[in-house]
């Protein structure tokens, strides 16, 4: 009888001293996740822009964002000897501007949107008039300025959406509210 009691003591001390221990951690980061929520929400409504982007499940080095790093156990060797004097100049690197009307190939990394174009003026007084009429009207706007040729035009864009079918929605719902036809395209 003796020894069953010590059992039992002992198997209720482990029990309780597991609830201590994993019991907090259950809690603090439900409640660290809720109150990360509700900073990004108010943020988003001060700034005024909703995303509706999905995040994405690799990463750029091929992992899970849920996979823990590999750990490094190996030290780095150790270097006895003097690097040699680099006298050469480094060649001159230079870059091109990105080109805004170059759509992103499918092999890289990132999020592919779409928008609703619903105008293109070489004037941005009238993207201007058109965006603010489009946002009064409670749709999501902005415009996007490109170069074409010499010359800038500046285009009024509704989105941008995740998918081509809300996208496709939209352009509905912007015809039959304010008559304007909208030209689907992929963003960036």
């Amino acid at each position: 009888m003796e020894q069953q009691l010590k059992e039992r003591l002992i198997g209720v001390t482990v029990l309780v001293i597991a609830a201590i221990i994993f019991i907090p951690i259950f809690f603090t980061k439900s409640t660290d996740l809720a109150q990360k929520e509700v900073e990004d929400t108010l943020d988003s409504r001060e700034s005024g822009f909703v995303s509706k982007l999905k995040p994405m499940t690799k990463t750029a080095t091929g992992r899970s964002d849920t996979e823990e790093p590999p750990q490094i156990t190996e030290e780095p060797p150790q270097i006895t000897e003097e690097p040699p004097q680099i006298t050469e100049e480094p060649p001159q690197i230079t870059e091109e501007p990105p080109n805004p009307n170059k759509v992103p190939e499918t092999t890289e990394m990132g999020q592919m949107n779409w928008i609703v174009q619903i105008g293109s003026f070489s004037s941005k007084d009238n993207a201007e008039k058109l965006n603010q009429k489009v946002k009064k009207a409670g749709f999501r706007s902005f415009i996007n300025p490109i170069i074409v040729g010499e010359k800038t035009m500046h285009q009024v864009c509704l989105g941008p959406e995740y998918d081509m079918a809300a996208a496709n929605e939209l352009s509905k719902e912007i015809k039959n509210k304010m008559k304007l036809n909208g030209i689907v395209k992929k963003y960036p």
